[in-house]
């Protein structure tokens, strides 16, 4: 009897704590969505403010590198744009590179690199490690002026496979 009347106060107990706590819980999970929502405005406004750097990259007319040259090439630009400090991951900022290829009739086709101003040294660095011929040139926003419609035009390429394919 004795552990029954123990049991039944510990479930009325329990009953008026399950509100609360489910009330808690609630506001737990939309504090942490607030603050996700909060990071990523704030990352998105440390993009638009950095510093970047556009540089013209002219490799030369034959090459003989393999294809695994070239997927350790992307791999060191891989861990180029993941050193982070801890005070950049904490707030969920992000390196971005932009790597185009982009042609007109007067220029003819370009690879155009935006690139942070802090790690522009060190890309030019490895861009001349993998290729020492390849021509590096620091360029202004190509895309400052006002585009014509009718004759721009953007593509973009996504892979048909899985990402983890080797680029043999």
């Amino acid at each position: 009897m004795k552990s029954e009347t123990r049991f039944i106060n510990w479930l009325q107990h329990v009953s008026t704590l399950l509100p609360r706590l489910g009330l808690i819980m609630i506001l737990i999970v939309v504090v942490a969505l607030l603050i996700g929502l909060v990071l990523r405005l704030l990352s998105m406004r440390h993009l638009l403010k950095q510093k970047v750097t556009y540089l013209e990259l002219t490799p030369p007319a034959f090459s003989d590198k393999t294809p695994q040259a070239t997927q350790e090439l992307f791999s060191v630009i891989h861990r180029l744009g993941s050193k982070r400090t801890w005070k950049d991951k904490l707030l969920k900022r992000y390196a971005v590179f932009g790597l185009e290829i982009m042609s007109t009739r007067e220029l003819g086709i370009r690879y155009v690199v935006r690139i942070v101003d802090k790690q522009a040294a060190t890309f030019e660095q490895t861009i001349h490690g993998y290729l020492p011929e390849v021509k590096v040139k620091k360029i202004e926003n190509y895309l400052t002026g006002k585009l014509d419609k009718k004759q721009a035009a953007v593509v973009t390429f996504r892979q048909k496979e899985h990402f983890a394919y080797p680029l043999k």
